[in-house]
């Protein structure tokens, strides 16, 4: 499906309209939805004659356009395969069963991989011992200060430091960490936001 604008709006104007039933066909309702950055995710709840029920997934990629006072929409089905995979875990157990090796079914195991990897991706699992190249300085990762942060200690001046579970995520994801054993962070399980430039469809 291609673009759709709306002149003269907000993004987040255009986002409350797309998570309200009327937008929708007549028999599709949202059930729950999730704006992450410019993705919209929504679990669909779908109505049939026979009053049985099917929920499926589908993405609005909502994007400001300052330059026009525009908004943009694209809405793609997980039928189509989406190259967007941080959609809620909880939207893919809640949908319905689909063909098994379809579009949506083999993007439903990309999506869940992807929670999988994030889940790796946690600081925890960066050993202690682990250097990261910020700039001229270069930090070794030491153990546990508090929940959610890490200690790591400047290798010329032996200063410590506090770093969140977010810093030294992006960190990882920027590929400025060493291992203990000498392997850059190609080496340690994460995933990022970043995606594939079109789906299937």
């Amino acid at each position: 499906m291609g673009w759709s604008s709306y002149p003269d709006t907000v993004k987040q104007k255009v986002v409350n309209e797309i998570i309200t039933n009327r937008y929708w066909a007549d028999g599709v309702e949202v059930a729950k939805h999730s704006l992450r950055g410019r993705q919209l995710w929504l679990l669909l709840r779908s109505t049939n004659n026979d009053g049985t029920q099917q929920h499926f997934i589908s993405l609005a990629i909502v994007e400001s356009d300052r330059r026009d006072s525009a908004v943009n929409v694209k809405h793609i089905s997980e039928s189509c395969g989406p190259a967007y995979y941080n959609c809620p875990l909880s939207f893919v157990m809640q949908a319905s069963p689909v063909e098994p090796d379809s579009f949506a079914d083999n993007w439903r195991k990309k999506v869940v991989e992807y929670h999988k990897n994030r889940k790796k991706a946690s600081s925890t699992y960066i050993p202690e011992g682990a250097r990261i190249a910020n700039g001229n300085q270069t930090l070794e990762l030491q153990g546990k200060h508090s929940r959610g942060w890490r200690l790591a200690i400047d290798v010329d001046t032996a200063m410590t430091f506090r770093i969140s579970t977010r810093t030294l995520n992006q960190f990882v994801r920027q590929n400025k960490v060493t291992l203990p054993d000498g392997n850059d962070n190609n080496n340690v399980n994460h995933a990022n936001d970043n995606h594939e430039s079109a789906s299937t469809c």
